[in-house]
């Protein structure tokens, strides 16, 4: 065969140009098989989830009924929007140092044990009953249960 130029045609061209274009479709099918991935298989990954949130510990544990000192609290599934109460009153500059960390001020109450409330921004919250205590700076309560709980360190002028 011979083109109007009088050049031969060339074989190879043609399987080219037909090996160019199943190369194409069978890329397209890749892609096809990438994206819509094994819907409906037992294979088919989950969509990416925050782990529970879940509070295990707080420390210290007490402080004055002033508020203001840090805590860190402990525990997993911690994530920015996260809020922390203690007797329903919200802690503040609170700081995520990690998913299983983070830090805040607490805030002022009047003395006794209180309950620790940590709720994430998707709803799930977690609960340390009596876990916080507020001490009598004072000793106004004389010598009551919650004054002689105080450690000795803070006994101490």
């Amino acid at each position: 065969m011979r083109t109007s130029s009088s050049q031969p045609c060339r074989r190879h061209s043609a399987d080219n140009h037909e090996s160019d274009g199943r190369r194409a479709v069978a890329a397209i099918l890749a892609a096809v098989v990438v994206l819509l991935g094994c819907r409906g298989s037992s294979d088919t990954p989950a969509a990416p989830t925050h782990p529970s949130l879940a509070v295990y510990s707080i420390t210290p544990g007490d402080g004055p009924p002033r508020g203001g000192n840090q805590v860190a609290v402990s525990g997993t599934g911690f994530q920015e929007g996260l809020t922390i109460t203690f007797d329903g009153v919200s802690a503040t500059h609170v700081f995520i140092l990690d998913a299983r960390t983070f830090t805040a001020a607490v805030p002022a109450h009047p003395t006794g044990v209180v309950d620790v409330v940590v709720s994430g921004p998707d709803g799930q919250v977690s609960k340390l009953t009596r876990r916080y205590q507020y001490w009598d700076t004072l000793g106004a309560c004389g010598g009551c249960w919650d004054y002689d709980r105080m450690s000795a360190a803070r006994r101490r002028p």
